[in-house]
């Protein structure tokens, strides 16, 4: 359940607008003044392969460390308790996806690791290691900020 719910929620909220920008930025000032009704119609092919190709990229160089995090660090998962995450996981992204609502997926997962792992035990929980995943996913935002603004002055002195 949880593949088939993560992939409508991906396709439906991150690679449209991640593709429809790329192809927006790539369209020059000229095609968007005119209102050139040839270039409006976008070919997304290119763009639908970037991001398939950015994002297996993405697990291959760190999706790895997630899943062995939350699989073993967090709570040492066994069957029973990865078909409860997984189902309970799958339930709340395929819920989300269907009625609009933004979120993380892999806040979804871990929240539901950490929550099949505290039916065995409160203590059966790493809640240290739990602590470190959110203060890596506060620090996220303000750190993707930085990079971004210091990937774009330059690009934009260039241009």
């Amino acid at each position: 359940m949880i593949p088939f719910a993560f992939e409508n929620h991906v396709r439906t909220k991150n690679c449209a607008p991640f593709g429809i920008a790329i192809e927006t930025a790539s369209l020059t000032k000229s095609e968007l003044s005119a209102g050139d009704p040839v270039a409006l119609p976008l070919n997304l092919t290119w763009v639908k392969v970037a991001a398939g190709l950015s994002i297996a990229a993405g697990t291959y160089a760190g999706g790895w460390r997630i899943m062995r995090t939350l699989g073993q660090r967090v709570f040492q998962i066994d069957p029973p308790a990865g078909f409860a995450a997984q189902a309970a996981s799958g339930a709340v992204i395929y819920a989300s996806t269907k009625y609009g609502y933004p979120l993380s997926t892999t806040h979804v997962v871990s929240g539901a690791v950490m929550g099949a792992g505290a039916t065995k035990r409160l203590s059966a929980v790493r809640w240290g290691v739990a602590g470190n995943i959110v203060i890596a996913w506060i620090l996220t935002i303000p750190a993707a900020g930085l990079v971004s603004a210091a990937l774009w002055y330059p690009v934009k002195a260039i241009f």
